[in-house]
């Protein structure tokens, strides 16, 4: 999507958090301020927000959103829209929740069931990514076959999401590993610029190991700056570096990581996509 016109159209900026009531016993998740929450690394989507809100010059956002004062603001909206929509300000279930903030400052949220995780201290909070890991995959990780051209709009999270849209819309209907698997793999998609310097995945940002350590797309390649990579960055799992998609191969594992799931890993198929012989 043109920048330009992007730039004329409604839109917000937004953030998926995982909502769960166990995330409140983990001293990991403790936000700055020292409070307990259930949402996870909310001060790191609050940063996110916040970039955003800076990046595209928005004065209400930044104000409802700076500081302590916006991080406790936001943990508090958060809380009283969880007891507005399900009678408790700490409702204990997993939620997917879409928190989007409009250039007026007026935030709201869209929530949804998220996945029970069946390690979850270690999913969320791992304390290192295994090249050869010994838990079972959850991801089945593809290439785009085309480069995406890197604008404010994969930089920062907004509802203008065509390049990803797109991307996605390449994915086989159903993962063709998924039959021998108790819980299906989920699909993702990673996308690169037109230097064919990978940028980020659709829904997820990736890790490649290359000369003995985790390499996750530097912020120049163009992606989106995702709080799991930020919390991944400052845990030493992993350093900042170019990957270039003509050094991927079939069958490499890459973990991936986004604000609802946590940390995971997958295989890398090359081909397979509807664009492919064998994707149609």
């Amino acid at each position: 999507m043109n920048p330009e016109k992007a730039i004329q159209q409604e839109f917000s900026i937004f953030t998926s958090i995982r909502s769960d009531g166990l995330l409140a016993q983990y001293k990991e998740n403790v936000l700055p301020t020292d409070e307990f929450s259930q949402f996870y690394l909310l001060h790191l989507h609050r940063d996110r927000l916040l970039n955003a809100a800076n990046a595209f010059q928005w004065t209400e956002v930044i104000d409802y959103l700076k500081g302590d004062v916006g991080l406790t603001r936001l943990h508090t909206y958060l809380k009283d829209q969880l007891y507005s929509k399900y009678g408790s300000s700490a409702y204990p279930e997993p939620l997917r929740i879409r928190i989007m903030i409009s250039s007026s400052g007026q935030p709201s949220i869209v929530t949804e069931p998220a996945p029970p995780l069946a390690l979850p201290l270690l999913t969320l909070f791992p304390p290192q990514m295994p090249s050869e890991p010994t838990f079972p995959s959850t991801w089945t990780i593809y290439v785009s076959p085309t480069p995406t051209s890197p604008t404010a709009f994969t930089t920062h999270k907004t509802t203008l999401r065509n390049p990803y849209d797109l991307a996605r819309t390449l994915l086989p209907p159903s993962d063709p590993n998924a039959s021998t698997s108790v819980t299906p793999l989920m699909m993702e998609i990673l996308l690169f610029n037109p230097s064919g310097e990978f940028m980020e995945g659709s829904l997820t940002t990736p890790y490649f190991f290359r000369e003995g350590s985790w390499i996750t797309p530097k912020e120049g390649c163009g992606g989106n700056i995702g709080t799991t990579r930020r919390w991944a960055l400052t845990q030493g799992l992993c350093i900042e570096g170019v990957v270039s998609k003509d050094s991927i191969q079939e069958g490499e594992v890459v973990w991936v990581s986004n604000g609802v799931r946590g940390f995971g890993w997958g295989k890398v198929v090359m081909g397979g996509l509807k664009t492919d012989g064998a994707g149609r």
